[in-house]
């Protein structure tokens, strides 16, 4: 069976808020010349060919590892997932099925994870720290009206944050046939969509709501800067009114375990199971930035996580909420990138640049803060 083959190479295209344009939300940067929007040959580039040649032949494909991965530790795979929509049998592309876009990095908050790439605001720090020369904005002016839409089935929106591009998401949804659609939404929790948006999104054949949630009370407010918790479960409580008698609308909590919010992973896992009944719970690992690994923990900190998820992981019964405890143990036993004294160093530059204090935002932090490696 050939173990590295996947469609979206072939079916699919990922749009990024400069343009650039990707096989799959997952696969890293393309540093060539025409892998831009504005090419009408973006998805037949010279890059693009060879990962499909080294798929058909069975071929690892370096920038696919977090999908094998993912394989690895027993998860169902993008991949995987790709091959019950489409298996290709020879290098060539067809009409555009699956289609991911970021309009532009336009974001009201600026996560500890993510970067001025994804976020406006970010770009705005980054400025204001002078780590960047000028506050950009990203925007890649993409014309879907050039390219061959008609077999779009499945589109995914991310950001920036989607709700504060709402003109350029209704044009896009205009241009399709909802009633064959099935919509992604990445959402930061913060922002609800107009009148008008909110009648376009409910056409689609199916929609999956995807509200980021990556730690409950102020570890959120630290982590998801500058949102307020109490903010964003009021914004979820108004999409269940609105659509939990939808049969097409499908609710859906986005986690990334990441080092600030392991140490309450139970307790996170206990908040969304009590509260939120409606909503599946997907999760994801941090990998970038490095220091936000799990790895970076100090050894005993570490050691104490892992007896205490594998205990949770046996006795696991929340039928609603998939059990990320295995992968987590997985995750923390991987070898060190960071260390802990860069996590201290990064943790405390925030602090500073953002008038915050992590240690009483995350007061878990407390006993292992003076920890070494």
């Amino acid at each position: 069976m050939n173990k590295t083959i996947c469609s979206y190479p072939f079916f699919a295209a990922a749009i990024r808020p400069n343009g650039l344009t990707i096989p799959c939300c997952r696969y890293p940067h393309i540093d060539e010349e025409d892998s831009y929007v504005w090419n009408n040959r973006v998805r037949n580039t010279e890059h693009w060919k060879d990962i499909r040649d080294k798929m058909l032949s069975g071929e690892p494909v370096e920038g696919c590892h977090g999908c094998y991965q993912d394989e690895r530790n027993g998860l169902r795979s993008m991949r995987q997932h790709s091959l019950s929509k489409f298996t290709p049998t020879e290098n060539k592309t067809v009409p555009v099925q699956q289609l991911e876009v970021s309009f532009s990095n336009l974001c009201n908050l600026a996560c500890a994870h993510c970067s001025g790439f994804f976020s406006s605001k970010w770009q705005a720090e980054d400025k204001k720290a002078n780590r960047v020369e000028t506050k950009g904005f990203l925007k890649n002016d993409f014309d879907f009206e050039k390219w061959d839409l008609s077999n779009v089935t499945d589109l995914k929106i991310i950001g920036g944050e989607p709700f504060m591009e709402g003109v350029k998401f209704k044009k896009l949804l205009r241009s399709l046939d909802l009633t064959k659609v099935n919509l992604q939404i990445c959402t930061n929790g913060t922002v609800l969509p107009d009148q008008e948006l909110k009648d376009l999104i409910e056409q689609c054949n199916n929609v999956y709501l995807c509200v980021s949630m990556d730690g409950i009370y102020t570890t959120n407010d630290w982590y998801r800067w500058p949102s307020k918790f109490d903010d964003c479960i009021s914004i979820i409580k108004t999409f269940e009114e609105w659509w939990q008698h939808k049969s097409n609308v499908h609710f859906i909590i986005h986690t990334v375990v990441n080092l600030v919010n392991v140490l309450e992973l139970d307790k996170l896992v206990d908040y969304i199971h009590n509260n939120f009944p409606l909503w599946k719970v997907e999760w994801d690992w941090i990998r970038w930035p490095h220091w936000q690994q799990l790895s970076s923990l100090p050894n005993s900190t570490k050691h104490n996580l892992i007896e205490k998820f594998n205990r949770l992981n046996l006795d696991y019964n929340y039928a609603i909420i998939d059990n990320p405890y295995k992968v987590t143990i997985e995750r923390l036993s991987e070898d060190q990138i960071d260390s802990w004294q860069l996590v201290k160093e990064n943790i405390s530059s925030l602090d500073n640049e953002r008038n915050l204090n992590f240690l009483e935002m995350v007061p878990s932090f407390k006993e292992i803060w003076n920890l070494n490696d």
